[in-house]
């Protein structure tokens, strides 16, 4: 069964007897989301908006659409990222932060602006959220943050680097609706043409393609260029994989309307709670709805330290390195876990 004929079977349920029973029609009128999702025995609101998941899918789109209308290939884009966002945290940050003639942070609250025009997803929904947010006059490149994204999606590694050479970007938020708002601008910072070490970046992308080279390795170390180089290029097999479900398609959304990213979001909350069920004792696997929405909440990474520290004792991580063998069991013991737990089908 796909993902919007379940939905619209859940929507005629209105007496179920967990958050995936619950109607559309029951849901907040201005989050799009249930006003509240009960996870770990706790109701909570959710972790994460409607609005951040599109403005993630739209970042999605943007890098996917950058390479489809130019030359740079997948792989120049990783080579392109990985030197300039080590340089760009630990050097032209700091020093914005220090001099205080380029302001590098703004506390204000993230509306989550939608985007329109010809591009991307359209969204009618604001949704406030509280966040330390990078200023719009110092967004990177969209090479820059990508690598940034790839970086959050390791969150204990991502802790680890914060009191590192990495320190700059302790207490910052990926500025999720800053960028949307850029890309529906016009006025994102364009990807720069490789330089002579970019260039050798690219040599070793190349040498070190069927290496993996795990997230949470070597602790106490922060992460090389290698190390970042190789977790975008993971990023982007996720966005290739967005791509072929035509999630990254405005046309998709134009006829199906956000349902299918609403349960999305909603679902991630019952893994999350089917995680604290299990004591964290298995590999669960997330759908790609799932993935999408466990990745937006990581780019507020204080805020997801705090979520699932609080559920489950400890910093969940993000394990995005996984081999196939890992991935399929970790699958299998989802699909039985949750239809016990929650008496549907996972896929």
């Amino acid at each position: 069964m796909g993902l919007l004929a379940l939905f619209r079977l859940r929507s005629r349920q209105i007496n179920g007897s967990c958050v995936l029973d619950v109607p559309i029609e029951a849901y907040d009128k201005t989050t799009g989301l249930p006003a509240t999702i009960q996870v770990g025995g706790k109701e909570v609101e959710p972790y994460v908006s409607l609005q951040e998941a599109i403005s993630d899918l739209q970042l999605s789109f943007e890098a996917q659409d950058s390479l489809d209308d130019s030359p740079v290939s997948a792989r120049v884009l990783v080579a392109i990222s990985s030197e300039p966002y080590i340089h760009w945290a630990q050097h032209i940050l700091n020093q914005r932060q220090a001099n205080g003639s380029t302001p590098a942070r703004t506390s204000e609250t993230d509306m989550g602006s939608g985007v329109s025009g010809n591009k991307g997803i359209q969204e009618p929904i604001d949704h406030e959220r509280k966040c330390d947010q990078l200023a719009e006059d110092a967004l990177p490149h969209l090479g820059i943050l990508m690598a940034w994204h790839a970086h959050l999606l390791n969150p204990i590694r991502y802790e680890n680097d914060l009191d590192g050479d990495f320190s700059a970007l302790k207490g910052l938020n990926f500025p999720l609706a800053a960028v949307a708002k850029a890309i529906q601008e016009g006025s994102l910072p364009p990807v720069k043409p490789l330089d002579d070490t970019q260039k050798a970046c690219l040599d070793v992308v190349n040498r070190t393609t069927t290496a993996i080279i795990s997230a949470s390795s070597e602790p106490g170390k922060g992460w090389t260029s290698k190390d970042v180089a190789l977790a975008t290029q993971r990023q982007a097999k996720f966005v290739g994989h967005m791509e072929r479900i035509e999630w990254l398609e405005q046309r998709y959304w134009e006829t199906t309307g956000y349902t299918e990213l609403q349960f999305g979001v909603v679902l991630y909350h019952a893994w999350l709670d089917l995680m604290h069920a299990s004591s964290s004792r298995y590999f669960l696997v997330p759908r790609l709805d799932i993935d999408l929405a466990w990745h937006t909440h990581q780019l507020h990474h204080a805020g997801y330290n705090t979520d699932t520290t609080g559920l489950l004792g400890k910093m969940l991580n993000h394990d995005d390195a996984a081999g196939e063998n890992k991935l399929g069991d970790g699958l299998e013991m989802t699909k039985k876990l949750w239809k016990k737990r929650f008496g549907h089908a996972y896929m």
